[in-house]
């Protein structure tokens, strides 16, 4: 099926959060619709709307955003939301012709699943963290669930892996039962490309940041998975005139589920990279053009030790930024490829030493900056990806 033949077909992707959380899945699943509604008769993005936060729809153009209220603030409030839920997602999928659910996060997917194979849909799952919601961590969890998410993830029409570590997972569990389509999850390129140095000093303006500051950037809410803990006593240790930006939620707020654990370490982590950075550090909260941001900025640092594929990095790699990340499982020889198009580190001590070589190297930074921005171009733009995804999904 070519994305010209969507044009019969009625789409619905459910995401437990989408913008204005940062949540990386979110806000591909976001773009993602978007992309797809220039092509299909319909689609949907369907998410978890906590405590009444949003209106029930809304329309951006041809796509249909549907909020499904959830309240989340007490275990009674949660077993009351739960039927109503289920109706909803009964509704949604009975009126679609492809189920796609970004997350084992989402509340009930099991009965999403559940309800698409009845109604006979096409049902795509992908995960996005891994020991989070892979298909091995899924089905080793307490007894009843982890047979019922055997029996449903077995029964799937496609699985979107987004990247190797996913699919050898998936395999281990399910053979070759279950197709399995493996990419990494694709960038609005129209949105996040390269801009030339002119244009960079125009949105430093815009947005208020310095010209004569290296402007560094991590995007990702301050929670500890996302290694900040480790990264403000290195990024503290550099010798040249930089800021710090860090885009995302660093306090609780009604757009993004945060648990009371983190709330603990968002304010321990706040207050950490305040002693560390003082001055140079910007704790900038949720932004709606991250794209401005990527492109202001010099270099992205990518600190998580635990992560899927990285949403954030495909975006700056889009945006031709030259990224330093932890050497991820999953990721490193594939989507990485170290010195080529992005820096590599194992130990959180080499940050450093390498953004001081590689600010020092404008060559290297150059080559980085145009093989990223390559490699995103011609492999994994929302075309690119969405056409073999269909493909393989109709074959």
């Amino acid at each position: 099926m070519e994305l010209k033949d969507l044009k019969n077909k009625k789409i619905v992707i459910f995401s437990p959060e989408i913008p204005p959380s940062v949540a990386g899945s979110g806000v591909n699943a976001y773009y993602f619709a978007k992309f797809l509604s220039v092509y299909s008769s319909n689609t949907m993005l369907c998410h978890l709307n906590y405590n009444n936060q949003f209106p029930a729809w809304q329309k951006e153009s041809k796509l249909i955003i549907s909020r499904l209220l959830y309240y989340n603030k007490n275990i009674t409030t949660k077993l009351l939301s739960f039927l109503p839920l289920l109706f909803s997602y009964f509704k949604k999928i009975k009126n679609n012709d492809i189920i796609i659910i970004y997350s084992g996060y989402l509340i009930g997917f099991q009965f999403v699943i559940l309800l698409s194979l009845l109604f006979r849909k096409k049902v795509i799952f992908r995960s996005t963290l891994l020991n989070g919601d892979d298909a091995m961590t899924l089905v080793s969890g307490v007894f009843l669930l982890r047979k019922i998410n055997k029996k449903l993830l077995g029964k799937i029409t496609l699985y979107f892996s987004i990247n190797k570590e996913f699919t050898k997972r998936y395999k281990k569990i399910f053979d070759n039962k279950v197709p399995v389509f493996e990419s990494f999850q694709g960038v609005n390129i129209n949105v996040f490309h390269p801009v030339s140095v002119n244009q960079k000093k125009i949105i430093r303006k815009k947005i208020g940041l310095p010209d004569n500051h290296v402007v560094l950037i991590t995007i990702g809410n301050l929670i500890m998975r996302k290694g900040y803990h480790l990264l403000f006593p290195q990024i503290a240790k550099l010798t040249f005139p930089f800021i710090y930006l860090i885009v995302g939620d660093y306090e609780p707020t009604p757009f993004h589920k945060v648990s009371n654990k983190e709330k603990i370490f968002m304010k321990y982590l706040y207050n950490l990279g305040n002693a560390e950075l003082g001055k140079k550090v910007f704790f900038t909260g949720p932004v709606s053009n991250i794209s401005e941001y990527l492109c202001a900025s010099d270099f992205y640092i990518h600190g998580a030790y635990n992560e899927g594929t990285p949403n954030v990095l495909l975006e700056a790699m889009a945006c031709g930024i030259p990224s330093l990340l932890y050497k991820l499982t999953g990721l490193s020889g594939t989507l990485i490829h170290d010195n080529m198009n992005a820096i590599e580190y194992i130990d959180y001590d080499q940050i450093p030493s390498m953004l001081e070589k590689l600010y020092k190297d404008k060559n290297k930074m150059r080559k980085i900056s145009l093989n990223s921005s390559f490699e995103i171009a011609e492999k994994y733009s929302f075309e690119k990806v969405a056409t073999q995804l269909f493909k393989q999904l109709y074959a």
